[in-house]
C-alpha cells in the first residue's frame, strides 16, 4: 500500500517523514556497462546528476560513477562481483584494494591526522607467522623490489629489501645483525660478496683522508684506519 502524508510518499509505512519512505526491499533493475549509465542517481538542487550507482551488465560488478564538468562521467569505485576486489581509479582491480592514480602530481594515498595530542599514524601488515608481509614496488608492470618480512622464507625473523631475480640487498635480523648481500648475517654488520668504499671527507677537519674508525663510547677511545691523501700511506692509529 502507498500512503501520502503532506506531500511525502510512504510505501508499506503510514508515517513518511521523507519524500519517499519504504518499509521493505527495493529492487532497481538497470544493468549497464556504460559509465554513468544508470541505476540510481544523486543530484544537486538544480537537478544536475553528480553521482551514479549501477551494476554492470556483463560482469555484474558494482560501480560508483562521478560526473565532472568538462570531462563527463568517470568511474570512481568498483567492487568486483567474483572476488570482491575493490578498485579506486580502475574498473579491473587485481588486488583486494587496487588504487590507480592517473596524475603524477597528486598522491595515490595520503594519510593524515588532526589529533595533535601524541597521535600515531600507522600502516599495519599482519598475518600468520608463516606468511609474507611486504610492500612491492613495480617497474612498469614488472615486480622489481620488495620491502617487508617473511618468517618462513629468505627474510626469516627479519625485515629487509630484496629484488626479484637477484635476492636480498639489505636485511635487519631480529637479533640486531645486519646483512648486506646475505640473508644470514653472522655479525652486527655482515657484507657478503662485495666490497666497501669509503669516500674521503671534503672538510678541512677531515684532513682530506679516507678513514674507518672503531669507537668506544665509554672511554671515548678511538682507533682509526687512515689512508692519507697527501702521502698515499696507510696509517693505523
Amino acid at each position: 500500500n502507498a500512503f501520502y502524508n503532506d506531500g511525502n510518499v510512504g510505501i508499506g509505512i503510514t508515517d513518511s517523514y521523507e519524500k519517499l519512505s519504504v518499509a521493505g526491499n527495493i529492487l532497481v533493475k538497470n544493468n549497464t556497462d556504460t559509465v554513468g549509465g544508470g541505476g540510481i542517481y544523486l543530484a544537486t538542487g538544480d537537478n544536475q546528476r553528480e553521482w551514479g550507482i549501477r551494476e554492470s551488465a556483463t560482469n555484474k560488478d558494482f560501480h560508483i560513477d562521478k560526473y565532472a564538468s568538462g570531462s563527463g562521467w568517470q568511474n570512481a569505485l568498483t567492487i568486483k562481483n567474483g572476488n570482491g576486489n575493490i578498485g579506486v581509479g580502475t574498473t579491473d582491480p587485481s588486488a583486494r584494494l587496487d588504487i590507480t592514480n592517473s596524475s603524477r602530481d597528486a598522491p595515490g594515498v595520503e594519510i593524515n591526522t588532526t589529533d595533535t595530542s601524541n597521535s600515531n599514524l600507522s600502516i599495519i601488515l599482519s598475518g600468520p607467522s608463516n606468511t609474507e608481509r611486504a610492500i612491492g614496488f613495480y617497474d612498469d608492470s614488472t615486480l622489481a623490489w620488495w620491502f617487508g618480512r617473511d618468517n618462513a622464507g629468505d627474510a626469516q625473523d627479519g625485515l629487509g629489501f630484496w629484488r626479484s631475480g637477484v635476492g636480498f640487498s639489505f636485511l635487519m635480523k631480529d637479533d640486531g645483525n645486519i646483512g648486506i648481500g646475505t640473508s644470514d648475517p653472522q655479525s652486527k654488520l655482515h657484507i657478503d660478496n662485495g666490497r666497501v668504499n669509503i669516500t674521503r671527507s671534503s672538510s678541512s677537519n677531515g684532513g682530506q683522508n679516507r678513514f674507518a674508525g672503531i669507537y668506544d663510547p665509554s672511554t671515548n677511545d678511538r682507533a682509526q684506519l687512515v689512508l692519507s691523501s697527501s702521502y698515499s700511506d696507510l696509517v693505523i692509529a
